[in-house]
């Protein structure tokens, strides 16, 4: 088995929307991603867990968590 270790991601998305918006929209972590989803993840110290089916299982815990900002560039 190989193991990958990714050290940061960053990407920019123009969206039709307000910052308060898009950061709400992130933090409810229910609403896109498929099967169950319990716990929050809308501040640093949250946790979640995430099962779908019987094929996955997991705990996250929210390590950062910047609000999103209106872009210097709208």
């Amino acid at each position: 088995m190989t193991t990958q270790t990714a050290t940061d991601y960053t990407t920019t998305i123009d969206l039709d929307r307000s910052p308060d918006d898009v950061t709400a929209a992130i933090a409810d972590v229910g609403r896109w991603w498929l099967g169950d989803v319990t716990g929050a993840a809308d501040r640093v110290g949250a946790e979640f867990t995430y099962r779908y089916r019987d094929l996955h299982d997991s705990t996250q815990r929210v390590t950062e968590f910047e609000p999103a900002a209106a872009s210097s560039g709208t």
